[in-house]
């Protein structure tokens, strides 16, 4: 449809007609939704011979779709051109390329994109700073995301419900859920009202560290908050109870979430899969299996890999082989865990051929053995006395780069 219009764009042009300001400003859009970046380029650098002159949206627009492709130099390069031509970029100019470079992991470039912002009098927005957060957060670097807040002070920018769940967020991610409260508290404090999001953060944190009550009362203070709980809060706590055992306690929370319309899915299931394996409750962890696929969930890896697991544990090796061939039947993704649990199953009942079957198989399917993988199959093979094929593996391993030689 984009390319239809560029004919006519010509055919327009060639007939001595002009097109104006806004037809032009649509067109570079939609080539670049259709990321035909290249072509909108040259369109907004042909306008200026017909009397149009580019403005700081079609550049912003340009710049945006070339940080999606990856071409952050280029769209860099671009917002200079804008400056030389006299168009002032933006505070939205900025976010794109700031946005770019935390993607691409490129941090530094992006704290030096704040600061040209600064030099250049452009006021960073909430949303510019919630990024640069975001960012530091996911690597791990919470430390440097807490500096950001000064610096939000100084600009005039106060900190909103994003930015607070993002720094909690991060305490999470290192496993500090008492940090991540206290930036829950602080946020209450400064007048930002939590949001679903906000408790979930927690409460999922609390039960990652089997901190169940906690979670619960955080629950529930939502709730009387008249803050609706979504399928992620009732799926962490699920997961939390399910992991202590108490699986009576989970299944009110899954009946209570049906009951509010907020239908389960497939991380929900897991939980209680899961439960049911390690509990030994096979023949049920069997039957919700065949209950989710019934429900039109499609499992997912995880799924499948929780299941094997189970009844290759549990002393079900024929039928943990039937279901995974027929999920290798169904073209379901299998990934190296599931492979790896079944070898491991194979393995554990002596059955160290039907596992070098299944080693090759995997590696025809596309699926790379990782070093769990081989350690399984060279347990084994030790065990059962077979050294030569051991020393093969090992050999396998090296050549891989997953064992170092000493």
């Amino acid at each position: 449809m984009v390319k239809k219009a560029l004919y006519f764009h010509d055919d327009v042009v060639t007939l001595g007609f002009h097109m104006d300001h806004v037809s032009y400003g649509t067109l570079i859009n939609g080539l670049c939704k259709v990321e035909e970046t290249k072509a909108a380029l040259q369109l907004v650098r042909k306008i200026e011979v017909h009397s149009i002159k580019a403005d700081a949206v079609m550049y912003n627009t340009i710049i945006d779709s070339l940080w999606k492709g990856k071409l952050l130099t280029q769209a860099c390069d671009l917002c200079c051109e804008m400056g030389v031509k006299g168009i002032s970029p933006r505070v939205v100019t900025y976010n794109s390329l700031i946005y770019g470079f935390c993607l691409a992991g490129r941090l530094n470039e992006a704290f030096a994109l704040l600061n040209e912002m600064v030099l250049k009098s452009i006021k960073p927005s909430i949303y510019t700073l919630n990024i640069l957060v975001d960012a530091l957060c996911k690597e791990g670097k919470v430390k440097g995301a807490k500096v950001v807040f000064p610096m939000m002070v100084k600009a005039g920018v106060k900190p909103n419900v994003v930015t607070y769940c993002t720094l909690m967020d991060g305490y999470y991610l290192i496993r500090e859920v008492n940090n991540a409260k206290y930036v829950f508290n602080a946020m209450v404090q400064s007048g930002v009202a939590p949001d679903v999001r906000s408790y979930t953060v927690l409460i999922d944190g609390f039960c990652k560290k089997n901190m169940v009550q906690e979670a619960m009362n955080l629950f529930k203070e939502m709730q009387n908050k008249n803050l609706v709980p979504d399928v992620i809060t009732y799926s962490s706590l699920i997961d939390g109870w399910c992991k202590l055992g108490q699986i009576s306690y989970a299944l009110e929370l899954f009946d209570e979430m049906h009951d509010r319309g907020q239908p389960a899915n497939i991380i929900t299931y897991d939980s209680f899969l899961d439960a049911l394996c390690k509990n030994g409750h096979l023949d049920e962890a069997i039957a919700l299996f065949k209950k989710i696929n019934n429900q039109g969930i499609l499992p997912d890896a995880c799924t499948c890999t929780i299941l094997i697991d189970g009844l290759c544990k549990g002393g079900r090796l024929k039928i943990a082989q039937g279901i995974f061939q027929h999920l290798l039947a169904r073209s379901y993704h299998l990934n190296v865990c599931t492979y790896s649990v079944m070898i491991n199953g194979f393995c554990k009942d002596g059955l160290l051929d039907e596992a070098l079957v299944l080693l090759s198989k995997m590696e025809d399917n596309g699926c790379i053995p990782d070093a769990i993988t081989f350690e399984i199959i060279i347990c084994s093979a030790f065990e059962k006395g077979d050294n030569d094929r051991a020393e093969k593996l090992l050999q396998k391993m090296i050549a891989r780069g997953l064992l170092e030689k000493k």
